[in-house]
């Protein structure tokens, strides 16, 4: 049996393809929708951290820059 990897806020892993799992919020219907990458190449995802289980937005640009990244102003 092989052991756990656990990845840590800004860690990047490569995937070939990835289920994301929402819920209608009338219905409550389960809906999974399905990605692959284009022919030959795979998708790189980052875990940028957690949030409440009810959260309903997620502020990527401030979780980037809580792991040191900044966008560069325009020149």
């Amino acid at each position: 049996m092989s052991n756990p990897v656990y990845l840590n806020d800004g860690d990047a892993s490569f995937v070939g393809s990835f289920n994301k799992v929402c819920w209608g919020e009338d219905s409550g219907q389960r809906f999974t929708f399905g990605f692959k990458p284009p022919k030959g190449e795979q998708f790189v995802v980052m875990l940028l951290g957690t949030a409440p289980k009810n959260a309903e937005d997620f502020d990527c640009e401030a979780a980037l820059n809580r792991l040191g990244f900044y966008r560069k102003e325009s020149q």
